[in-house]
């Protein structure tokens, strides 16, 4: 090849995954709406949508919130009207009860106030005498009726000048009176406060700028790498190209990669050039006094600008692998497109999780991709980060990237993949070679766990663990066998076990809990939660007024049910045909410790699901983990129930015979089983 001939400074000849990826960037840039996306977008059009909407948005509220009210005042009491006719931007006109609806539904008032019949008689009176007052207190509180139209924008942003000038007048009858008890200067002067709110005045349009900002630096990066891996995976198939290079002399994890990181460098010129000119737009643009001065909540310096380039490095090479990854299952270039527009929603459904109170308070969410830095950037704008939080996001990102990436050019290494071969149902099932279904069925179950889960357990705790359970667990396993048209006996492992993997069942069950609290105790020490959590996660596992059996019930038998058919059972049973078993154990167990949606529990969780995996494995049979996790759940709960401490010595001792008898049921062999390993 002529590309190994251009030698660095140094005289060493280039990599192959360098060759192919300086033959790819050559093709890419040749590519005008690569440059468009790459270019034009970032430093034009990005700094526009960010910037101008919320200027523009921020300018008519105000203008708006200072246009004049037209207040129709129903009712007899003349200091009211007058003080309302002193205020600015209000224009008061008298009507009669007749008139006033009519008025109002035709926009000729903007509020009409009614004033009851004793107001004027009770609140406005002039007040000269104490004895005059023990009439005041006999007589019933009189109060004004506002009406007004909520669906009308000028109404709703004025209001507050209405407001005020109803109170001013209220507080000047309350000095009147005062006065008139000879204890207004000696009142004023006991209770007087004077108030320095030193925090920024914000408008209703001031976070548009932090919540809208981590939008468009993913939808950036999404655009940007969409289209080069469409044309370098989709395209190149589509052409006939690609067949010409995989017979060059290039192994194909080298093309794969050297395809990869073009969509990479894409991905990372595209995200430098928008903040670059973002930054550069607020800092030095005509906009600078009406944003950034206006805003010293916000930090808009170049600091914070580059804290928010290091947190999306991963970000880019993640969102560029499942661009890729997309891009390897479509055939054409119109399948690839189409494609395109339900990952820009999954994408956006996985940003908007920052900007939902009750979700962004949530540390799992620190290790979600996409939600993790979306939350990151957010924070760092709004001058909320924390240097654990940055780290926190860019290496759980970059784990999720470097993952992804590797399981990316994995696939585009196979033959189907590559060639477009379509497998029958019958290859599908024997070599459980379903990987896109997987890949959708997975990320529908999670994103189902983790909005709706969430906020139905707000709802009701006991009602949430059953639909979680029984309709986000249960009914999509059952669904995606359906649809594979596996063998449920032999998917699901439904055979009768050996009588020692019970008795290992049982016997681990008890020291797992233990062993789960004594990792807990140890991993707080350096990854400490709140007390809140504590409390949450209490009523989670242990709502306020249920029996003890209900719990048992619901959180323990449950989940042994319905989860280890999920796991153990479907991806378990359809994942073993591809991967080694080690492999499998270690896979199994890690998305069973990310499943249950908390980053303090991923460790404990996730051992304890490799532990499930392998028991089912060996045994050949779920029961097995089944048992041990209804009697892990049910330990835990009841020793919640009646605060037994896990950690004293007595618990510990248990548990560690548990792991005794557990380890020896299962190194034993029976002599029939020898004896047929022998022969």
């Amino acid at each position: 090849m002529s590309s190994t001939a251009s030698a660095g400074t140094s005289g060493k000849p280039m990599s192959k995954t360098s060759i192919v990826m300086f033959k790819e960037l050559k093709e890419v840039l040749r590519d005008y709406r690569t440059l468009i996306m790459m270019i034009i977008l970032p430093t034009l059009f990005y700094p526009a949508m960010l910037v101008f909407p919320a200027t523009f948005a921020k300018q008519s509220i105000a203008k708006l919130g200072h246009s004049t009210v037209n207040i129709g005042v129903v009712g007899e009491c003349a200091p009211l009207i007058k003080h309302l006719q002193s205020a600015e931007h209000l224009k008061v006109v008298q009507l009669s009860d007749a008139e006033y609806t009519e008025k109002l539904k035709s926009n000729a008032v903007d509020v009409v106030v009614l004033v009851p019949t004793d107001f004027n008689a009770t609140v406005c009176k002039e007040y000269t005498k104490e004895s005059e007052y023990d009439s005041l207190k006999k007589a019933p509180l009189p109060k004004l009726k506002l009406l007004l139209d909520t669906n009308r924008e000028k109404v709703l942003f004025s209001m507050a000048g209405v407001y005020t000038a109803i109170g001013e007048f209220q507080d000047d009858c309350v000095r009147k009176r005062l006065r008139a008890l000879n204890v207004g200067d000696d009142w004023q002067r006991d209770t007087q406060v004077k108030f320095d709110d030193i925090s920024p005045k914000q408008s209703e349009t001031d976070d548009m700028l932090p919540q809208f900002a981590p939008y468009l630096m993913i939808l950036m990066v999404l655009l940007a790498t969409s289209y080069p891996a469409i044309d370098l995976i989709t395209g190149e198939r589509q052409r006939g190209t690609l067949a010409l290079l995989l017979v060059a002399p290039v192994d194909r994890r080298s093309i794969m990669y050297g395809k990869i990181i073009v969509v990479v460098i894409v991905g990372a010129l595209t995200t430098i050039l928008g903040v670059i000119s973002i930054a550069a737009t607020l800092q030095f643009g005509p906009i600078k006094s009406s944003v950034v001065d206006t805003h010293p909540q916000f930090d808009f310096g170049f600091t914070a600008w580059a804290m928010v380039l290091f947190v999306m490095a991963p970000l880019v090479v993640f969102i560029s692998s499942l661009s890729v990854y997309v891009a390897a299952w479509t055939k054409t270039f119109q399948q690839a497109q189409g494609y395109l527009f339900p990952l820009l929603l999954v994408t956006m459904f996985l940003a908007s999780a920052a900007q939902i109170p009750e979700l962004a308070d949530n540390s799992f969410l620190r290790f979600v991709p996409i939600a993790n830095t979306t939350l990151c950037i957010k924070q760092i704008i709004t001058r909320h980060q924390s240097l654990s939080g940055i780290a926190i996001t860019f290496v759980s990102s970059a784990v999720a990237a470097a993952l992804l990436a590797r399981s990316a050019a994995g696939l585009l290494q196979r033959e189907d993949i590559l060639m477009g071969v379509q497998l029958s149902p019958k290859k599908k099932m024997e070599t459980g070679s379903y990987g896109r279904e997987l890949v959708i069925f997975g990320g529908i179950v999670f994103f189902m766990l983790f909005y709706f889960g969430q906020l139905i357990s707000m709802w009701n705790v006991m009602i949430s663990l059953v639909v979680t359970q029984v309709l986000l667990i249960l009914a999509p396993a059952l669904g995606f066998l359906y649809y594979t048209k596996s063998p449920i006996r032999q998917t699901l492992s439904l055979k009768k076990p050996s009588q020692r993997y019970i008795l290992a069942a049982v016997a681990f069950s008890f020291a797992t809990v233990v062993l789960s609290m004594l990792i807990l105790n140890v991993q707080t020490k350096f990854l400490p939660y709140s007390e809140e959590y504590a409390k949450q996660m209490q009523l989670m596992v242990m709502p306020p007024g249920r029996p003890l059996w209900q719990i048992i019930l619901v959180a323990a038998f449950m989940p042994a049910i319905c989860e280890e058919i999920f796991f153990r059972g479907v991806l378990q049973g359809i994942l073993k045909k591809n991967m080694t078993r080690q492999k499998l154990i270690v896979v199994i167990g890690i998305l069973f410790g990310v499943f249950h949606l908390s980053m303090f529990r991923i460790l404990p969780t996730g051992l304890l699901g490799m532990l499930l995996a392998y028991l089912t494995l060996a045994s050949g049979s779920i029961f097995p983990s089944m048992c041990l996790h209804f009697l892990h759940n049910g330990y835990y709960l009841w020793a919640s129930y009646n605060k037994v401490e896990l950690d004293s010595t007595i618990c510990i001792a248990l548990a560690f015979a548990g792991l005794i008898v557990g380890t020896l049921a299962l190194a034993w062999k029976p002599k029939q089983a020898q004896a047929s390993n022998t022969e």
